[in-house]
């Protein structure tokens, strides 16, 4: 205790924060509030959950509306929305989240967003270059109609959405899924005004192919048709008629034709990767290796008729170059048999460790990509329904 007369000791007067003090501070504040629920989003399950569906749809709108970079939140107000008969109303929010992801290269939350919308109202429309974006991760994750449907909107697009590009990747991957779009695709693509005289008889041979009854058909019968020539001209002797000259036989299409009469494979999977060696073990466990120099071709494809979901095939061709009798040669990789993300050391989902394979065998081995660059490197993969049409189509094996 103080007596009288003592001096009090001063008290110690606490300092003031300077701007940057206050600025960390009122960051650090901001950085926890960012990373707690919203409250609206919280008030609007407590209403949800209290069958107060009127103001939980209300609340969930403004929590879509503050936070639109979130799918989650865009999804909850979906789900409202169905339950409370205001779908319609929220469409173009789902509509807009999907190409958001797809921008941010979410392309899988993209394809459930769609499917989740396509389900309710099918006659919701996306651009053509987004729509065909989802095809391939539907394909993947989800049953295949949802990929046929968004096949089937692309090729119902306006004419200004469509591309001859596009028209033409929605053939390929109609092709397996349904010949019908298949075909509405390829004439399409010949509607365009810009479309080149060299892919135009390309595209009317596969529409002939898919359609062998249609109008483009009949017209190539037709002009292959004798047509009924003039009048023979009687000679005599003071007039020699010479012999008309026999008409020249039709053009076959060579790249059409199969090149090899049989296939020889050999299953196997990769174990190593190195500069100039292959390594990898056969079916009976058996380790071998071949030197990158003697892969000339890499095919690429997946296929729908080895298991319930597409097999990614990776065919390296050991004498795609050469010509004779010889059936082609081929080390065959499975998707489903080996994890690429484990073979590259590298983290990551399995189809990007797939596609990144692909691009260290395209690299190592300066190998043909087929059935193009694009498909070799699975961006996107081409897709058949039976592995004999990859190989007749693709490998030109006659089968």
């Amino acid at each position: 205790a103080f007596k009288l007369g003592d001096r009090r000791p001063a008290r110690r007067r606490r300092p003031t924060p300077s701007a940057r003090t206050r600025r960390a501070r009122d960051s650090a504040r901001a950085g926890h509030e960012a990373k707690r629920p919203p409250a609206t989003l919280d008030e609007a399950w407590v209403a949800l959950d209290m069958g107060e569906t009127d103001r939980a749809y209300a609340l969930f709108r403004r929590a879509a509306r503050d936070h639109p970079q979130d799918p989650e939140v865009t999804r909850a107000l979906w789900s409202v929305a169905i339950s409370s008969g205001r779908s319609d109303e929220v469409a173009r929010t789902m509509a807009d989240q999907i190409r958001r992801q797809l921008r941010r290269g979410n392309a899988e939350v993209a394809a459930e967003l769609w499917r989740e919308l396509a389900e309710s109202l099918p006659e919701v429309r996306l651009p053509a270059e987004d729509l065909f974006r989802l095809v391939d991760p539907l394909l993947e994750h989800h049953p295949a109609e949802f990929a046929l449907a968004a096949l089937r909107q692309c090729v119902d697009a306006p004419r200004g959405e469509l591309s001859i590009g596009l028209a033409l990747q929605i053939l390929d991957s109609a092709e397996t899924l349904d010949p019908t779009t298949a075909l509405l695709a390829a004439r399409r693509a010949l509607e365009l005004p810009d479309l080149h005289e060299s892919k135009r008889d390309r595209i009317l041979s596969r529409v002939r192919e898919l359609d062998p009854e249609g109008p483009e058909a009949r017209a190539v019968r037709t002009d292959a048709a004798p047509k009924a020539g003039p009048e023979p001209v009687v000679p005599s002797e003071a007039l020699e008629v010479p012999e008309a000259d026999p008409e020249d036989p039709p053009a076959i299409d060579l790249a059409s034709l199969p090149r090899f009469d049989a296939l020889h494979q050999v299953s196997a999977r990769p174990t190593s990767l190195e500069d100039d060696t292959f390594y990898f073990e056969l079916a009976n466990g058996r380790r071998a290796k071949i030197a990158w120099g003697d892969v000339q071709a890499i095919a690429v494809a997946a296929v729908r008729d080895l298991a319930p979901k597409p097999v990614v095939l990776i065919d390296l061709l050991l004498n795609w170059n050469e010509i004779g009798d010889a059936p082609l040669r081929s080390i065959r990789l499975r998707s489903d048999q080996f994890d690429p993300v484990t073979l590259l050391r590298a983290a990551g989902e399995s189809t990007e460790g797939l596609r990144a394979l692909l691009a260290e065998l395209l690299e190592r081995s300066g190998a043909i990509p087929l059935p193009d660059e694009a498909a070799a490197r699975g961006r996107p993969f081409r897709v058949y329904k039976f592995t004999r049409t990859y190989q007749r189509r693709v490998l030109k094996v006659d089968c």
